[in-house]
């Protein structure tokens, strides 16, 4: 809402309009639960503790073993329609396929589809797009363009809950993580791709909004600013614990960590500004991000939100693929959030380029080019005679994030 009318959210066919994530869940377990009673006279339990003996059952067991045609005729018959008549149904559909399969032999049709001397534009343009797909390079283009480019494996390809045995009650949703930005981007960055998916993560409705929050992995957190002579062995000489006030913009609330020891409200100077420009911003909220869980939130889908930290490092978010919670999906609340895709790219020594680097060297009178990662051996190989420091250089401890993750 606060954001609506710069953004012009309505405007934009990938925007969804606003949903309560809450009412999202009620309306769609009653159709759930509809369609479960709808095909199977009575719907199964959703609680997990009786999830184990609903799948027991005599009659689950039967209707597992039992073929297509005789699940139809129970189907019938649970509905309260002539069995007899079903029974009908199947001798025509039988004799019909049966006659399409001696009139027109499977040997007699191509097996591709369309026809490679199809005539219509559309056989033609997917005829041309499965040709391109023989050169390496148009196929990594395809692929880096859809949906679910570089998700790990392990993470679609599970089956957590039984056959037949029905789910908790919540939702899924994923969270696309954008490259974080510290400063106005030019126009030529966004055309060049700069601005893209670092990584992407699954939530679940019952799982607290700071677990989400906790997961955004970012390089200025793991900055201490201090040099290389120094002791960067306190972890609270990090920036992470140095300046930990930060918050989360999603619709219309600012949801901070306002419990942490040794955090202000960096949210009051832009609602001030906010507020002096009612013609452009609805008004806000403040919520602490403690006491908040996915599902209490209002949100668009495809709209872009911001995650703000060490005061001006800014990470885009955005939500995608709302859904009820299935049983291929994990069901163990304490996994989540779980993290399908990352971008995170390990930087190695620039002079043994194997070691990752512990020093970031800033300046230096015989580096060919600074800034330089550099691991401890190379560090003090290079710029160390024994313990005489050699040349002028400035350096600084230095945690790649990739190795921490």
């Amino acid at each position: 809402m606060s954001m609506d009318k710069v953004l012009k959210c309505d405007e934009k066919t990938y925007v969804s309009p606003p949903i309560n994530l809450k009412l999202f869940l009620e309306e769609a377990s009653s159709m759930e639960d509809q369609m479960h009673s709808f095909f199977q006279g009575t719907s199964l339990q959703t609680d997990p503790a009786n999830m184990s003996n609903a799948n027991e059952t005599d009659e689950t067991e039967n209707q597992n073993q039992k073929g297509a045609r005789d699940r139809f005729l129970d189907f019938l018959d649970r509905r309260g329609h002539d069995v007899n008549l079903g029974k009908e149904a199947i001798e025509v559909v039988d004799d019909a396929l049966t006659a399409s399969v001696y009139k027109f032999p499977i040997g007699d049709f191509e097996l591709t589809y369309p026809p490679a001397d199809s005539k219509l534009s559309t056989h033609k343009v997917i005829n041309n797009f499965r040709q391109r797909l023989q050169v390496k390079a148009y196929k990594a283009q395809y692929l880096q363009r859809g949906k679910y480019h570089r998700f790990r494996d392990s993470e679609l390809k599970r089956s957590f809950v039984d056959e037949g045995v029905r789910s908790a009650k919540d939702i899924i949703m994923t969270v696309h993580l954008l490259t974080p930005c510290n400063r106005a981007t030019e126009r030529n960055e966004i055309q060049s791709g700069k601005i893209k998916v670092e990584s992407r993560m699954v939530v679940r409705g019952d799982m607290p909004l700071h677990k989400l929050v906790e997961k955004i992995f970012c390089a200025s957190d793991f900055w201490c600013n201090l040099e290389d002579t120094e002791d960067a062995s306190n972890p609270k000489a990090y920036y992470m614990h140095r300046f930990p006030s930060k918050f989360i913009f999603i619709h219309d609330t600012f949801y901070t960590n306002q419990s942490q020891e040794g955090t202000i409200d960096i949210t009051e100077p832009i609602r001030r500004f906010m507020e002096r420009k009612p013609e452009q911003f609805n008004k806000c909220q403040v919520k602490d991000i403690s006491s908040v869980k996915v599902i209490d939130m209002n949100l668009r889908l495809g709209q872009p939100y911001v995650y703000q930290h060490q005061g001006s490092c800014e990470h885009l978010v955005i939500f995608t693929d709302l859904r009820l919670l299935h049983s291929s999906d994990e069901q163990r609340l304490t996994e989540y959030p779980i993290k399908v895709f990352g971008m995170e790219h390990q930087i190695l020594c620039c002079a043994c380029n194997v070691t990752a680097p512990v020093f970031i060297v800033m300046e230096s009178d015989r580096m060919p080019i600074t800034p330089a990662y550099m691991c401890f051996n190379c560090m003090r190989s290079f710029h160390y005679d024994r313990k005489k420091r050699l040349g002028n250089f400035i350096a600084y401890h230095y945690i790649d994030r990739a190795g921490i993750e």
